[in-house]
Parts: C-alpha cells; sequence; structure tokens
C-alpha cells in the first residue's frame, strides 16, 4: 500500500504543477445594462481541430474563469439564450500567467425564438435549473458505438468496470429517454440498447424527490437522473443491432436487440443466449473488449435472454410503461475449499471439494400507469408486478476437517438433488392531493405483496467421526427427502401530510402500518432400506408468524436559501406472533421505541454539496430466532432459538461532501460512515470435539464499524488526460462466542485505485487503471490466528481505428496478484484479451470481428471471504482461452416518407 500512496502523492503533485504553469482567463458578461448574466456558457475550442480545451458557467456574479490553459491559439465562445454569441480568438503566449478579459458584454437579439435555436444548436455545454445539458457533438464515437460509449468520454461522466454509471461522482440511479422512463431503473440495460448515433444531448438531472416536487416544499433529498434527448428524425425510428458469433469448439455468442420508436409509443426487444459467461438482460449488444468481463468469474454458464420494455402515452397526460424479462440459466460449478475456524485456544482446517450444477427459469413482468400531468391538485401511480420461477439442482460435497493438534475429527460426503418453485406478485398504490394552500398536502400509499414456493430436495450423505477423549469413533448414514412449502404476504398502508407554518419552516406527519405474514411449512423423511419414507418429526416443522408494526413520525423541515434541515421523531411499535406449530410452542413479543433522525444539506452552489444525516434503525429477530426449540439441519450442525431476544438498535452517522468543478473538469468526493449496533443479534457456537455443532442466537455489546472514502477526478489538459484517484478505509468490531470464551475480532480494509484515461481519442483510446486491495483481520483470543489479505490489479485497455477508420483493433490486459491466502491459493493472473474488426456494407452497417479472450489461458477464480471466526479461501473452475468469430448488423430507419 505504500508504493501505492508515493505514486498517488506523485500524480496529486504533477497536477498542481501544471495547474501553477499554466495561463488563467477570467473575466465578467454582462449584458447592454451592465446587468450581470449569471450560468452564461464560456467554452475554449482549440483552432487547429475545433476541440473543445476547456469550459466554465458564470457565477451568481457573471465572473467566468479558465485555468490550466496551455499556450496556444484558442478560439472563446460565450453563449448565453436570448442573447447573441460572442467569439473571440485568444493567442496565448509562452511565459504568460493570466489574461484578463475584462467586461464582456452580450447582445440581446430581438427575434428570441430564432436565438434560442441558433444557439442551443452551437452551445456545447448549457445549465437550466437543476439541469446541465451536454451536446452529443463534444465527443467522436464509431459506427457501431452504444451510448455507454459515448457517456465514458463525456466530461463529468464515469463508467466503473461493473458498469456503474457516475455522473459529477455520484450515482446515476434512473435512465430516460426523451423525457420518459427507459428499462426503469436498469441502467445497464438502458445504456446499451440506445445506439450512440441517435444522441442529440446528454442532460444531467439534480431531481428533487417525487414527493417534494408535487408539493413545493424542499426536503433535501436529491438523486442524480439521466435524461437522454434523440435527434428528431430518431424520435420516429426503427433501430437495432444483431450479432452472431461462432467460436471452437463449441462456443457460441448471440445478441440482438431492436427498437420502434414513435413521439406517443416506445418498444424495444432484446435477445442473448451464449455459453461464454455472459449473463442477465444488461448483455444485449456485441461484447467489444471494453466491455468485457475485465476480472475472472467462477463456472461455466449457458444462459438465455430476452426483455420486452415498452411505454404509452394515453390520452390527457396518462402513460403506462412496463417490462418482461425471460431468464434461462445453466450453471456448473467446481469448487475447491480451504477453510479455517477459530474455536477457542485451537484452529479447525478442513478441505473442501465440490461440484454444483443448477439450472433455472425466471420470469419477471412489471406495469406502472401513471399521471404525467405536473398542474393538476392530484397525482396517481399505479405499479404492479408478478414473477415465475422453476429451477433444479444437484451437488456433490466432500469435506475432511482436522484439529491441528488432535489431527482428523471428521469426514463427510454428501450429495442433494432438489427441483424448486416460485410465485409471485405486488401492487404499489399511489395517490397525492394538493389541499389548496401552497405546500399543504396529503398522500396515501399502499403497498402489497406475496408470494409462494415449493422446494423438492433429495440428501444422502455418510459422516464419520473419528474417536476423541469424550466421543467414540462412529459413522452416521443418512437419506431423506424433504419438502418444504413457504408462503409470506405483506401489507403496507401510509398516510402523511404537510403543512407551511412559515415561507421556511413546513410541518410533517406520517402514519404507517405493515402487516407481514409467514408460513414456512417443512416435512422431511428418512429413506428405509426398503425404500420407504418414514416421517422424521424431530427435524420436521410447521413455522408459523405474524409481525404487525405501527410507525408514527413527527417532524419539521426548514428550507432556507442553501440550508435544508429536517428533524424526525418516529414512534415504532411492533409485535410479533407465531411459533412452531408441530413444536406446540408460541412466541408473542412487543416491543416500543423511539427514534429520531436528522438531515441537513448545504448547497452554496449548485456543483457543491454538503450533507450530513444522523439516524436510528430497528432490527427486530425473527421467529425462528425467538424459538427455543431445537431444530436438526443435518449432522453436523444443530440449531435452537433465545426467547429472551431483543431487537438490534443502530445508531447511523453519514457526512459526505461533494464538489465539481467545470472549468477544471474536476470530481472531488469524501464522505464518512459509521454505525453502532447495541444489542447485536449474534450466534453463540458450541462446538465438540468432533465439530459438531450447536448454535443459537444472542443479543451481544456493542458492535460497530467505520468507513470513509475519497475520491477525486481531474484532468492534466497539456497530456490529454483525465485521472481518478479513490481511496477507501473501512474498520469494524465484532464479537463471537464460541464454548463460551469471548472472541473479539477487529477488521480492516484499505483500498485504493488510480487510473488514466486518455482524452485525445480521434486517434488512440486508451485507459490504465490500477487497484490494490488489503484486508486484515485480529482475534483478541489468539493473535498466532491474525490473517492479512492483499490484492494488486492493473487494467490497460487500447483502442485504435485505422485504415481511414475501415478497421478497429482493441486490446484489454488484466493482471491480478493475490498474496496473503492459503496454502495453493497464491498466484497471479495475468489475463489477456485481444480483437480486430472491419467495418463492412454501405454506411458501416456491417462488422465483422475475430476476438481471442484469456489468450495466455490463466483464467481462474480466486477469492477470499473472512467472517467472524471463519476464513475461507477457494478457487472455482472458470472459462478459459477461447476465439469467436462474430458478424453485427445495425438497423437503422429513420421512419421518414419518401
Amino acid at each position: 500500500m505504500k508504493y501505492f500512496y508515493c505514486w498517488l502523492l506523485l500524480v496529486l503533485g504533477l497536477g498542481q504543477m501544471e495547474l501553477s504553469a499554466q495561463v488563467r482567463i477570467f473575466g465578467k458578461i454582462i449584458d447592454t445594462s451592465n446587468q450581470v448574466l449569471p450560468r452564461a456558457t464560456t467554452a475554449l475550442y482549440v483552432v487547429q481541430d475545433s476541440s473543445l480545451f476547456s469550459y466554465d458557467l458564470s457565477d451568481d456574479a457573471g465572473n467566468i474563469e479558465l485555468p490550466g490553459i496551455k499556450p496556444g491559439i484558442y478560439r472563446l465562445q460565450i453563449s448565453y439564450l436570448g442573447f447573441e454569441p460572442w467569439e473571440q480568438i485568444l493567442t496565448i503566449d509562452k511565459g504568460s500567467r493570466e489574461l484578463n478579459l475584462g467586461d464582456i458584454q452580450l447582445k440581446t437579439k430581438s427575434n428570441l425564438l430564432q436565438t434560442m435555436e441558433i444557439s442551443a444548436a452551437r452551445i456545447p455545454i448549457t445549465v437550466r435549473g437543476d439541469t446541465l445539458e451536454l451536446s452529443a457533438n463534444l465527443v467522436k464515437v464509431q459506427a457501431h458505438d452504444a451510448v455507454e460509449d459515448m457517456l465514458k468520454k463525456m466530461p463529468g461522466m464515469e463508467l466503473d468496470p461493473d458498469g456503474t454509471l457516475k455522473a459529477q461522482g455520484e450515482n446515476i440511479v434512473k435512465i430516460m429517454v426523451d423525457g420518459k422512463e427507459f428499462f426503469g431503473t436498469d441502467i445497464k440495460m438502458a445504456l446499451k440498447v440506445l445506439p450512440a448515433d441517435a444522441v442529440d444531448k446528454i442532460q444531467i438531472i439534480e431531481k428533487k424527490s417525487d414527493k417534494a416536487e408535487f408539493s413545493g416544499i424542499d426536503d433535501g433529498q436529491r438523486e442524480k437522473i439521466l435524461n437522454i434527448k434523440t435527434k428528431p428524425d430518431r424520435q420516429k425510428s426503427n433501430f437495432g443491432k444483431s450479432t452472431l458469433g461462432l467460436g471452437p469448439p463449441q462456443q457460441f455468442d448471440v445478441v440482438s436487440n431492436l427498437s420502434k420508436f414513435s413521439p406517443k409509443r416506445r418498444l424495444t426487444g432484446t435477445l442473448s443466449a451464449n455459453n461464454v459467461n455472459r449473463n442477465g438482460n444488461a448483455e444485449v449488444t456485441d461484447r467489444g473488449l471494453s466491455n468485457a468481463a475485465a476480472l475472472p468469474s467462477g463456472g461455466l454458464n449457458t444462459n438465455l435472454n430476452a426483455g420486452l420494455n415498452f411505454s404509452q402515452e394515453l390520452p390527457r397526460k396518462w402513460q403506462v410503461y412496463g417490462n418482461y424479462r425471460l431468464n434461462l440459466s445453466d450453471r456448473d460449478m467446481d469448487r475447491i475449499a480451504r477453510v479455517e475456524r477459530y474455536l477457542d485456544d485451537k484452529t479447525i482446517i478442513s478441505q473442501d471439494t465440490s461440484s454444483n450444477d443448477n439450472f433455472s427459469i425466471n420470469n419477471n413482468l412489471n406495469l406502472t400507469l401513471e399521471s404525467n400531468r405536473k398542474d393538476t391538485l392530484w397525482g396517481f401511480r399505479l405499479l404492479s408486478g408478478m414473477f415465475m420461477r422453476n429451477g433444479r439442482n444437484t451437488s456433490n460435497f466432500q469435506s475432511f476437517a482436522a484439529d491441528q493438534v488432535l489431527g482428523p475429527r471428521n469426514t463427510s460426503q454428501r450429495s442433494n438433488m432438489g427441483e424448486n418453485e416460485g410465485l409471485g406478485g405486488n401492487l404499489e398504490f399511489t395517490f397525492r392531493k394538493r389541499l389548496g394552500k401552497k405546500g399543504r398536502n396529503v398522500n396515501l400509499d399502499l403497498d402489497w405483496d406475496a408470494n409462494s414456493g415449493v422446494n423438492n430436495a433429495s440428501n444422502q450423505s455418510r459422516n464419520y467421526f473419528f474417536q476423541t477423549t469424550t466421543a467414540a469413533e462412529r459413522e452416521v448414514l443418512i437419506h431423506q427427502d424433504r419438502i418444504t412449502e413457504t408462503g409470506a404476504e405483506n401489507w403496507s398502508a401510509q398516510v402523511s401530510f404537510s403543512e407551511p407554518l412559515n415561507k421556511i419552516i413546513s410541518l410533517h406527519a406520517t402514519y404507517n402500518y405493515r402487516a407481514s405474514t409467514n408460513d414456512d411449512d417443512r416435512i422431511i423423511a428418512d429413506v428405509q432400506d426398503s425404500g420407504e419414507l418414514l416421517r422424521n418429526d424431530q427435524q420436521s416443522n410447521h413455522l408459523l408468524s405474524d409481525v404487525f408494526r405501527h410507525h408514527t413520525t413527527l417532524g419539521l423541515q426548514a428550507d432556507y436559501k442553501k440550508l435544508d434541515i429536517g428533524t424526525r421523531v418516529r414512534w415504532e411499535n411492533a409485535m410479533i406472533k407465531g411459533g412452531l406449530f408441530l413444536q406446540e410452542a408460541a412466541v408473542n413479543q412487543e416491543y416500543d421505541y423511539l427514534l429520531p433522525s436528522i438531515n441537513i444539506t448545504y448547497r452554496p452552489k449548485q456543483s457543491k454539496t454538503l450533507t450530513l444525516n444522523l439516524d436510528q434503525t430497528l432490527n427486530l429477530p425473527s421467529i425462528r430466532q425467538l424459538q427455543p426449540v431445537q431444530e436438526v439441519t443435518d449432522a453436523l450442525r444443530y440449531y435452537i432459538g433465545n426467547p429472551s431476544l431483543t431487537p438490534e438498535l443502530r445508531y447511523n452517522g453519514t457526512l459526505r461532501y461533494n464538489l465539481y468543478q467545470a472549468k477544471r473538469g474536476s470530481t472531488f468526493l469524501f464522505s464518512i460512515n459509521g454505525s453502532l449496533t447495541t444489542d447485536k443479534i449474534q450466534n453463540v457456537q458450541l462446538v465438540d470435539e468432533q465439530l459438531i455443532t450447536k448454535t443459537s442466537p444472542q443479543n451481544v455489546s456493542n458492535d460497530y464499524s467505520t468507513s470513509g472514502n475519497i475520491y477525486y477526478v481531474f484532468q492534466l489538459k497539456s497530456m490529454g488526460l483525465r485521472i481518478s484517484v479513490g481511496s477507501d478505509h473501512g474498520f469494524g468490531r465484532n464479537l463471537t462466542f464460541i464454548n463460551r470464551l469471548q472472541n473479539t475480532t477487529y477488521t480492516r480494509r484499505h483500498a485504493g485505485s488510480l487510473s488514466f484515461t486518455n482524452q485525445k481519442k480521434k486517434d488512440w483510446e486508451w485507459s490504465i487503471d490500477t487497484r490494490v486491495n488489503f484486508s486484515a483481520n485480529r482475534y483478541s483470543t489468539n493473535e498466532e490466528l491474525n490473517r492479512n489479505f492483499l490484492q494488486n490489479s492493473i487494467l490497460a485497455y487500447i483502442r485504435k481505428p485505422f485504415a481511414k477508420e475501415k478497421y478497429s483493433m482493441e486490446s484489454q490486459f488484466n493482471y491480478i496478484i493475490y498474496s496473503g491466502l492459503g496454502d495453493g491459493f497464491q498466484r497471479s493472473l495475468p489475463i489477456w484479451n485481444a480483437s480486430i474488426g472491419a467495418y463492412v456494407m454501405e454506411g458501416k452497417k456491417g462488422l465483422l470481428r475475430l476476438s481471442a479472450y484469456d489468450l495466455l489461458g490463466q483464467n481462474e477464480g480466486l477469492s477470499r471471504n473472512a467472517q467472524l471466526n471463519t476464513l475461507v479461501d477457494e478457487r472455482v473452475n472458470a472459462l478459459s482461452r477461447y476465439f469467436m468469430l462474430s458478424f453485427s448488423y445495425l438497423v437503422r430507419n429513420s421512419g421518414k416518407k419518401k
């Protein structure tokens, strides 16, 4: 880690040196009456290639500042809607330190509509209220690029390797197209389906909560929404992309998506089928290397996915939208694991091997009906969904456990087969009503969901226990059939009311009632030598539970200029009723708690936010945890509940600061999180010499965790680089009880990331991403059990078009180093992917690509999982070297009449 931070300090030092050695351009924007023009757009272009070098938005006093300008010839453009654009050629000489433009006067144009059209066409970046708008002309894209390829090049936008989209350092939570829902919260799907060449503008919206927008009372809550404005000729068009890929010996990869857009209706269909470990409906485009799995994945997966997304405008500004998804998955996984368990004064090490074949079919359907009218006295939304799932599973498991001092303890061989099916649905109804006075509103929310499932399983196991000082040598054979039927139903009703007390403070009151019913019926039968089934009453059980919760909340919300403060006090009453029906044991518990919270948000500027959140949350024990009846899981594991349990009470705190500077192209994000849990529900274990474990839950004293991260993105414009730096740290304290001996486990984790991305992407597109992850576990009972784990990785990607962009080459290299793992798990993984493609057909509609994945044949799934007194190092089989030849075809039809 120390070398990483040395590099980090060096990079930050280079950024400061470059900034101090370059020129600062500044001035003030006014109109003809000497009134300042706030939030006017200033764009600086390089004359040589017309590329955008820097931009800024004037502040409330009309001031602009463009720092870090290197010597050269530039074109400065200043635009403001309703005014004539202002342009000037600037020559920056070597040795200059600043250039004062003084007062820049913009003239009003008489034809406002014409000015707006002209200005909007030329302005690359504009701000309208809480919306930052970026023109698609800011970046250059290739013929087969999707929106995600465009966004990676946009200023202030980042796309993580896992597909998480960020704007100005914050996660995007929803994608919209022309102001309408597009695949809901499935960000990855939306970014892959829409082609880059259909985009006219990208809008980053700092959206208030739905309740705040309707009531007009700012509650300080914000979320980042991305709205994609399409080109006029694409708003009524058909477009899509299909790819077929084949490779030896039997590899295949088929992906296709087709969209039909019209002003009032949108329909998108997707299809994906492959046996190269691409899963989920989000994988609906051909995989260029920039979208390939950068990190190793475990198991061998065959997947079939199909989806349909639609939206339809109805009369009187009503809208209905929804989606259907089908997923078929077949996964084969072989696993080897080394498991260390720390028991009072000794360590148990087991060597586990397993194989698993899991097949599943999932169907999901979601529909939403809502009113889009913003000027009415009421609002309405109805959401509905349902799912249907089926699956089967076959697994084989072998384990050998030994004490480092006393030697072998037990061996276990298990074979399981099972089939399952499930069905469920949900309804969510929201109604809002304005009561005349601005800010006086009433809201009604009704939620319902239910699900049921059946699982049929067969289990055979052979367990051998070695002789110890207190137990004789013995063998236990188990052959059982299990039938488990589950059902759950949840109801929720909430009424909330808001009343403005004055221009600054408003009163909020909420009552919420929730009811949950669960039914878990498990029948276990022992299979006799004759094949006859004999019911096992000791392990069979029928669990019934009802949970009722009443929440009453009163709060005040203050909105004063740039400061929002919200305080709440919630009274919660919870009742738990139920028990194990066959054991004739009942549970009847009731709890009352008073839970305060406070939220403070300070926004001195739209691009600068400081938030502080403090609250308390309650976690109720389950019926199983409260039930004082012994459950037998298998020959090695027993469980008994504890009727004396009390709920967990957690104190949470978050401090977050976010700063985005458009003129420097930088984002700074800082956050600290902490939680303290009193009466933590923790499992207490009694383990005998043959490693038979009896587990029971118990409340333990304070359990805490803290974490903090710093994230900084900036540009070295002289080198055309965007640099991202991140540092993440966490600390935790947990209590465990093994054989009545208390052990305190302290965990630490430290992670750092440093990435470089080329911003001069006309010829070369490349990036380098480095990451370091360190974790450490410390045990109070025995320092010899302390363990450290370190993972280093570097990911390099390059893309180069050539021969007048008729061909394209890509290469990706990922090198991962694992250290601190157990014997036999230490190793390094170099993963190299490469491809070359050629555009064919008129308009580059066709793309022929030859790809090679894991050229060095080193892919392997390694991982470490540390939990309390258990440490697991595992290796799973993974898809290794393969080649694929693919052909992609673009569908483009603007829908224009000839």
